[in-house]
């Protein structure tokens, strides 16, 4: 569940539960493991992709551990910094499928070319 906090009397800032963010982390890492490393650059640069995303979920998630909530933006964030092109798109949808953060538009967080 998205939920508002107030981080001081004029910031607010998005967040979702733990719930939320480890089913990322965990869609992230089943991505990696989906993977075959090849010769072919194509498919070498998704490999490195979702494994940098993984790595950044993996190191948003654990940032905020003690914490009762995940800022949005750090799960988002994670995964938006690695992806370049309009096809990259359906990793952030992967990512997030089945979770709270699924109603977030990638193309709102980051311009993606084609």
């Amino acid at each position: 569940m998205l939920q508002t906090i107030t981080k001081t009397s004029t910031q607010q800032v998005e967040c979702c539960t733990h719930d939320s963010a480890f089913t990322v982390v965990e869609n992230a890492q089943r991505l990696v493991t989906e993977c075959l490393l090849e010769q072919d650059p194509t498919a070498a640069r998704y490999f490195t992709q979702v494994a940098y995303i993984y790595a950044g979920l993996v190191d948003a998630y654990y940032t905020y551990a003690d914490d009762d909530l995940v800022p949005v933006s750090a799960i988002t964030d994670a995964i938006t910094r690695h992806l370049i092109y309009v096809d990259d798109a359906c990793i952030f949808t992967d990512c997030v499928a089945n979770t709270d953060l699924a109603s977030i538009n990638v193309h709102d967080l980051t311009y993606l070319s084609n």
